[in-house]
């Protein structure tokens, strides 16, 4: 609770503040809720309270909106946290959620977490920069939401708005030092697509493998093996289904090479 009124009482309602990170949101105390999430959730896992990210709706002053506000885990339940619309325990608004996500447990009805975090992996190497960019995926993807008109392409288009807000990311960092390549540890506790891997120098080998390709590669062949069809990898990427198989074949050679050298 002293967290949230912490991030209360500390940030400014900004609606000209969007997508930022948590640690762009300390530096400037403004921002939306979402801000307010990605903050007040950093700053609970920082002291080592589990807590994820949800987004959903509010009914809050007489009207209901999205929202997106933090929840953590108190024994076996998860306790709701709004530092937008701070109250003196739990959150009291009305509320329901559509998507939450958590690096710990997992997401919610998309069952995307660890596989964004992993897309995220795929752009930057850096553990905390790599949450950084998770984060803004994630208010990327609440706010594209309501612009989904048909739910059967709801996993492609999550990863679609996700892909360009990392690109988006790649591009403004382009001209920042290169940060510190990813350790042996790959922070996202669930089992990963490559954990048929041996633990130890191989896995090392395999994840460096994966990082020396370029990027095209490495984000097709990354969809590729959280199981998306070509048709979806296409989608996500905005190219053609045939382009998608040269570059996951090319993957495929690639990383042969260099497993095998």
């Amino acid at each position: 609770m002293k967290l949230q009124r912490c991030v209360a009482d500390h940030l400014s309602f900004d609606a000209g503040v969007v997508l930022a990170s948590s640690s762009e949101v300390l530096a400037n105390r403004r921002g939306t809720c979402t801000e307010y999430t990605v903050l007040l959730t950093a700053l609970d896992r920082a002291v080592g309270i589990p807590a994820r990210y949800v987004t959903g709706y509010v009914y809050a002053h007489g009207m209901l909106a999205g929202h997106a506000w933090t929840e953590v885990r108190i024994g076996e339940d998860w306790l709701a946290l709004d530092a937008a619309i701070p109250a003196e325990g739990s959150a009291d608004a009305a509320r329901f959620a559509f998507h939450w996500t958590d690096l710990n447990d997992g997401p919610g009805v998309l069952n995307a977490g660890p596989a964004l975090w992993r897309l995220a992996g795929s752009f930057e190497f850096d553990a905390g920069l790599r949450e950084d960019l998770l984060q803004v995926m994630l208010a990327a993807i609440w706010q594209a939401l309501p612009r989904l008109d048909d739910q059967r392409r709801l996993k492609a288009y999550v990863f679609r708005i996700a892909r360009n807000r990392a690109l988006s990311h790649v591009a403004r960092r382009a001209g920042l030092p290169k940060s510190t390549p990813l350790a042996a540890e790959t922070a996202d506790p669930k089992p990963c697509p490559y954990s048929h891997a041996e633990h130890g120098e191989r896995q090392r080998r395999l994840v460096a493998a994966v990082q020396s390709l370029p990027l095209g590669q490495r984000e097709a062949i990354t969809l590729f093996l959280e199981g998306f069809s070509h048709v979806e990898i296409a989608e996500i990427l905005q190219t053609s289904e045939n382009n998608v198989a040269v570059r996951i074949n090319r993957a495929r050679a690639r990383l042969t090479e260099n497993l095998s050298s």
